[in-house]
């Protein structure tokens, strides 16, 4: 309905990275799959200005998809940042799972509102074919992309990437 917005405050990436993995984890567990996370701990410390919960919603919704498409293996979320200039940083966040994939076909549409991939999965698996959808629009609204790498019966990674400032570099207690 083109009334979404963004709310800019004060966060940890860790803390949004914490509560996801608190929502996802439990799913993941009841399917048996394992969840890792790859991210260094320093960038999990920045404390960036921007949409905290919005980004949240974007790393939840392609976790859970990410299980919900995932009968056996594991689910990895990824996250790498680039240094910027002007004290911004470039931060690229990855799930990735093992799960059926996507035909190269369908890779344009699936980030359109109402569109899934076929009309079976959307029974067998559940899904109004909004959700990224909607994290598109989150991601643009955020100035950044977001797409899927994919191999059909070999799963997918989804991606997206913002850029956000860095209020500061709150390093405290860093293991060594």
């Amino acid at each position: 309905a083109e009334r979404l917005s963004l709310k800019q405050v004060e966060f940890k990436l860790g803390e949004v990275v914490e509560h996801v993995s608190h929502f996802v984890t439990p799913l993941a567990q009841k399917k048996n799959l394992a969840v890792n996370l790859e991210t260094e701990y320093e960038l999990t410390e920045y404390a960036l200005y921007g949409d905290r919960e919005r980004l949240g919603q974007i790393l939840l919704n392609l976790a859970e998809n990410a299980v919900r498409f995932t009968q056996s293996g594991s689910i990895t979320l990824r996250i790498q940042a680039t240094m910027l200039p002007q004290s911004e940083v470039s931060i690229r966040f990855e799930v990735q799972d093992s799960g059926i994939g996507v035909r190269p076909d369908a890779r344009s549409r699936i980030f359109t509102a109402f569109e899934q991939v076929d009309n079976s999965q959307t029974r067998q698996f559940g899904g109004t074919g909004l959700g990224l959808a909607i994290c598109k629009r989150l991601v643009r609204m955020m100035n950044g992309d977001i797409g899927v790498n994919s191999t059909e019966g070999h799963g997918s990674t989804f991606w997206f990437h913002v850029r956000l400032p860095i209020v500061a570099h709150a390093r405290q207690d860093a293991p060594e």
